[in-house]
């Protein structure tokens, strides 16, 4: 009986969870429909803990309690006391409402001087600091501004300017005002960016816009626009920007916008006064795109509200989600998913913010869903707010509290990192930088640790540099004093000759060639350490200049990639130089060609340890090095070239030339074998798959 009265008790709660939804009470949630997940520096999604839960979902189909029940809504506002304005787009009128969802008003009709105006599926509305109501009214080309009652004091209409052709209608998608009355209009077909109309309906210009981003079809499209008659380069697309889907303002009359097509890769930017585009970061919304159903997932941002708090609240109807940042615009929390559960959506259209509260209207579901923060959302937030008015240790100790929680929280790491550098802990903040992937503050703050220990011990460092360059010049004298007495004695060592063939690679390829002195042990050597320092390039480079993962290291590829494309090269200069009368033999070849690879070689791996005591600053040195080594290997080639096969400059030069062209073949005849090898197993294991299927 007990297991029976759970269960009718259990049926009783959902069925009166479902009959709440709709008849536009609010339902409390207790649970979520959807897991909690967030991005790291690298575009992996990795599980974290859940940022907001809906809180309630209120149903808009409740005819009684909205003097008829609410057709496809479009937009809402939420002022700063909590008065919800919502636009009823099927109904053309305006509800206000109170942050329960009850009923306080509404505006059904506007009066402008003596003409009545009536909305024909408005779009969007604004409400400012004054309580004036801005809606976009884009089937009538204007954007009304009206009072609580509706007696309209403005009416802004297409912009007369000759940057607009007079065929363009004009249809107002989205309306704002900042705190001057500078009013910003986004409409489609105007990529200029946002119009923008003094308080008194004076046209004032055009804010901001969107780039043309640059891909290979539009180089492409402007090449042959370059070469095509006038009349033909007419028949190619033109490239113009995107227009803004939607914006928001905040405080202090910063402007965020946001773009739906998914071809633009930034889609949110924050706009300083002048229009330009301020915000560091450059990847917003979902990170791994992949084809569902034939159609790409990429996010396309409808809407965004900036929170009190600054928080960037963006809404992607493309994959019915949130995705919240700070005002770095760096990811704070992902959630929603689609779905009928609460918390979910199928059509999202809005979204806004009330004190710490989400608020998200779905146009098809016909509700708006309220989130509230979790334990673990307020105290993300609280750290940051902490941070943002300096106290940073407080800051640090809730951050502390959010990685035991959530060690995947990459802005955690960063946030901490920041705060030991505010307090010149700089050795400890190279750590916690490198653990939340942020290779810039690992950088600035392995600069100033750097710079620490420098000044710390300036004595010991100085002598020890004196004692390094004796020891060098020591060192150096000695080899020469060696080369002076191999020289006497006629014979050619092997250390010396390495030497003498990487600062004279003509003549000791040439007395090598006398001597027939070409060693294959300290040739394989070599290249094993160049194999190896292919391997440690890709695992050991320092953190600052490395964007490899070592356990995604492919030991196969990077073997393919040094030793078997050497043995071609020297197949193929022997098969070129046989042919163009070249005097050098295989051994001969191999062995030169081994040497040359030092310089290169060597410069790999200075550049390994290097990169683990220069800053991002100094990364160019790094690429120089490696430039001349690899320049350095290049001019030895051809010297020793030039002397196995006792060629002119110009003889060598054109050998070398035609081995790339042989490798080249060679590389493309392995890669049409490999494919004629993969289709003839593909083949002969169908026709095996079908006999052994037939047999049964």
């Amino acid at each position: 009986m007990m297991i029976k009265s759970i269960k009718s008790l259990t049926a009783f709660l959902i069925a009166f969870g479902t009959v709440a939804v709709y008849s536009g009470l609010p339902v409390s949630v207790q649970a979520s429909a959807y897991k909690g997940y967030i991005y790291d520096s690298r575009d992996e999604a990795l599980p974290s803990r859940i940022g907001y839960l809906p809180k309630a979902v209120y149903a808009l189909t409740d005819g009684d309690r909205y003097n008829g029940r609410v057709r496809t809504p479009q937009d809402f506002f939420i002022s700063s006391d909590g008065t919800i304005y919502l636009l009823d787009s099927g109904n053309n009128r305006v509800l206000i409402l109170d942050s329960e969802m009850r009923m306080k008003g509404s505006v059904e009709e506007f009066i402008y001087g003596d003409e009545l105006l009536t909305l024909n599926k408005p779009t969007g509305i604004f409400v400012d600091s004054l309580r004036k109501i801005y809606i976009a009214d884009p089937a009538n080309g204007r954007v009304v501004v009206s009072d609580q009652g509706g007696i309209v004091s403005t009416v802004y209409g297409k912009p007369q300017t000759d940057l607009l052709s007079e065929e363009l209608e004009f249809k107002p998608a989205k309306v704002l005002a900042d705190s001057s009355g500078m009013v910003y209009i986004t409409a489609p077909g105007i990529y200029q960016g946002a119009v923008l109309y003094r308080p008194d309906g004076r046209f004032e210009g055009f804010y901001g816009s969107n780039s043309v981003e640059i891909t290979p079809m539009l180089l492409l499209d402007r090449f042959w626009k370059n070469i095509l008659s006038s009349e033909q380069a007419d028949n190619i697309s033109r490239y113009i920007p995107e227009e803004f889907t939607s914006f928001d303002i905040d405080n202090r009359d910063f402007v965020y916008t946001v773009t739906q097509t998914a071809s633009i890769m930034k889609k949110l930017k924050k706009l300083n006064p002048l229009g330009s585009d301020i915000m560091e970061e450059l990847r917003f919304g979902e990170r791994e795109q992949i084809y569902l159903n034939g159609s790409l997932t990429a996010s396309r941002f409808v809407d965004l509200d900036i929170g009190a708090q600054g928080y960037i609240n963006v809404l992607d109807q493309q994959n019915n989600r949130v995705f919240q940042y700070d005002s770095e615009g760096n990811l704070l929390f992902i959630f929603g998913g689609t779905g009928q559960q609460a918390g979910t959506f199928l059509s999202p259209a809005a979204i806004e913010t009330w004190k710490n509260e989400i608020y998200v209207l779905d146009s098809l579901k016909g509700n708006i869903t309220v989130f509230s923060p979790t334990d673990f959302g307020l105290m993300v937030h609280e750290a940051i707010d902490l941070h943002n008015d300096g106290k940073y240790e407080e800051a640090s100790v809730l951050w502390q509290q959010v990685l035991k929680q959530d060690r995947n929280y990459e802005t955690a790491y960063r946030s901490i990192g920041k705060a030991l550098m505010a307090d010149k802990e700089y050795g400890e903040a190279v750590w916690y930088f490198r653990q939340g992937n942020d290779r810039k503050g690992n950088s600035d703050a392995f600069q100033a640790w750097r710079n620490q220990i420098l000044q710390q011990n300036f004595v010991w460092i100085f002598i020890g540099f004196i004692v390094l360059i004796v020891a060098g010049v020591w060192l150096w004298n000695a080899a020469a004093r060696r080369k002076k007495e191999k020289e006497r004695n006629g014979t050619l060592a092997l250390g010396t000759g390495l030497t003498a063939i990487l600062f004279h690679p003509v003549e000791t390829s040439e007395e090598m060639k006398t001597q027939n002195f070409f060693p294959l042990l300290p040739a394989f050597v070599i290249l094993l350490l160049w194999f190896i320092a292919v391997i440690a390039q890709f695992s050991l480079t320092g953190f600052r200049f490395n964007m490899n993962r070592p356990e995604e290291m492919n030991l196969p590829l990077l073997f393919l990639k040094t030793i078997p494309v050497f043995a071609v090269w020297i197949m193929a200069n022997w098969g070129v130089c046989t042919l163009m009368d070249g005097k050098g033999r295989m051994r001969e070849i191999f062995t030169v060609s081994a040497y040359a690879l030092v310089p290169y070689v060597t410069a790999l791996y200075i550049h390994i340890i290097a990169s683990h005591f220069m800053t991002q600053s100094e990364g160019f040195i790094l690429r120089f090095l490696v430039g001349i080594g690899t320049l350095w290997s290049v001019v030895v080639l051809l010297g020793v070239l030039t002397g196995i096969h006792e060629y002119s400059f110009s003889q060598t030069l054109f050998s070398v030339v035609l081995t790339v062209v042989g490798v080249l073949v060679v590389a493309f005849l392995i890669l049409l074998l490999t494919s004629l090898f993969r289709q003839s197993y593909s083949f002969v294991y169908s026709v095996l798959h079908e006999i052994l299927y037939r047999l049964r």
